[in-house]
């Protein structure tokens, strides 16, 4: 990969890129259908919805289309997530050549690539989609992803929270005094959830030193937790 000149990495990527997007768009026309069904058939296997049967058909659908973006860079990070590429994938956000859609998949990538500097990166994409009420919604829920599971340096993690308390504030367009207690209360929860985790890790993290020192039998490798995961979650 480090023969291949820049310019030819930069425009193959983001053909990748944007067929990322168009594959979001068609799993997006799904939503109507597995809201309603709970269940969609692709390639003959059977996908069944595993929430609330009570819940609104509507809220149903609201979940979805807003988890799905994450869930297609989930996917795509699986084939072409790599730190040789941050150059690549980082060229063209902030820039009004490059679409708001694009510039937020290439955003939620470099977040889950858990590089250095991200709250930087997410706050130029922030810019770049706050046109779209939708795609600042997506990235709020990453911003709430990376501020509660991601490792994160304490200045870094300070830039997320803030950043998700201004897009959380933006978007539901509050009076200025109430806009404040509610930017609080996001940093506030956010730090409480990051917290409970955290607690939850470090009682994982005995059990399983337990299970390795105790002489007694030992969990299969596929119950253990993995800890090779990019993003270095807690």
């Amino acid at each position: 990969m480090e023969l291949v000149p820049h310019e030819v990495k930069r425009d193959l990527v983001r053909e990748i890129v944007n067929g990322w997007l168009q594959f979001c768009t068609f799993s997006l026309s799904l939503v109507p259908q597995i809201a309603k069904d709970k269940t969609v058939t692709i390639n003959g296997v059977v996908y069944r919805l595993n929430f609330q049967s009570d819940e609104p058909i509507g809220e149903t659908a609201r979940r979805i289309s807003l988890a799905m973006p994450l869930a297609v860079a989930q996917l795509a990070i699986g084939s072409m997530g790599s730190e040789k590429l941050r150059r690549q994938l980082e060229d063209g956000i902030g820039l009004d050549g490059v679409g708001a859609s694009e510039q937020l998949m290439r955003a939620i990538l470099l977040a889950d690539l858990g590089i250095p500097g991200i709250s930087t990166i997410l706050r130029n994409t922030s810019l770049m989609t706050k046109k779209s009420r939708y795609l600042s919604k997506v990235l709020a829920r990453k911003l709430y992803d990376v501020a509660i599971r991601f490792r994160l340096e304490a200045g870094e993690l300070n830039a997320i929270r803030n950043l998700a308390a201004d897009l959380t504030t933006n978007i539901e367009g509050l009076p200025s005094q109430a806009n404040e207690r509610r930017r609080s209360d996001v940093i506030n929860r956010l730090r409480k959830q990051r917290l409970m985790l955290e607690g939850i890790d470090g009682w994982s993290a005995q059990v399983d030193r337990r299970l390795h020192t105790s002489k007694g039998p030992v969990l299969p490798h596929r119950h253990r937790r993995s800890h090779r995961t990019r993003y270095k979650p807690l």
